[in-house]
């Protein structure tokens, strides 16, 4: 399966990756986002994600022009970054942002509004100026251990095609006290105010004890090197 087909086949792929690994023995594990990430990036390193390989051995910087409120700066670290290979340059990146919501229903809404505002973020991705942060790093990216990955990826920005994503985890109870509708309407309006763009499909998947959400869309700069483009779902999702 490819995860990047649509959004409705990463919420499957992420749910069935995490479902193989235990994710319904682990509901009272407050650090669930990073044991998410580690499992996730696990099912790419196994070939487990129809030819999807993590881009280095880090989270990695992108330049965005949507950057949190408050933010000193317009890089934002990516949970994920996925590369799909071609002949014989990288033929498409996904940047994957993983979030768990928590467990407390008083503040699941206000933390979908943060969800918008990163999903956000991503659509706003610029892969050209990214690629001249990986090349020529500036002062609040640099990190010494990273420099030599960056020049070596950094032209393969500018050959592929990129996407974004988001993974959603939440707890069943918490999301049935609240309801998808609220969820999904605090998630929407935080994007859309951001970025005046329409909200993308967010798909569902569950195990036992959790909900999988998942959003794969085309960002409004999907190359490095050409105009914004009007937003759409990838794949139709």
């Amino acid at each position: 399966m490819d995860p990047f087909y649509d959004s409705q086949s990463l919420a499957s792929w992420a749910a069935d990756a995490l479902a193989k690994q235990g994710i319904d023995e682990l509901a009272r594990w407050r650090m669930l986002e990073y044991w998410a990430q580690v499992e996730l990036f696990r099912a790419l390193e196994r070939g487990q994600a129809d030819g999807w390989r993590h881009l280095g051995d880090f989270e990695q910087p992108y330049f965005t022009h949507a950057p949190l409120s408050g933010s000193k700066t317009n890089y934002k670290w990516a949970d994920l970054v996925c590369a799909k290979q071609g002949m014989p340059a990288l033929e498409r990146i996904a940047w994957v942002e993983l979030k768990d919501l928590g467990r407390n229903p008083q503040t699941l809404a206000n933390n979908a509004r943060g969800v918008g505002q990163d999903l956000a973020a991503l659509f706003e991705i610029d892969p050209e100026q990214t690629r001249l942060a990986w090349e020529h790093p500036p002062d609040d990216v640099v990190d010494q251990g990273r420099t030599s990955q960056w020049a070596e990826f950094a032209p393969g920005l500018s050959s592929a095609s990129h996407i974004v994503a988001q993974v959603v985890l939440i707890d069943k109870e918490p999301l049935r006290l609240l309801g998808d509708e609220a969820l999904l309407g605090a998630w929407s309006d935080s994007f859309r105010a951001r970025v005046g763009a329409g909200f993308p499909k967010i798909a569902r998947w569950d195990t036992d004890r959790f909900v999988i959400f998942a959003t794969v869309l085309e960002p409004k700069r999907s190359r490095s090197c050409e105009p914004p483009n009007k937003p759409h779902a990838a794949g139709g999702g």
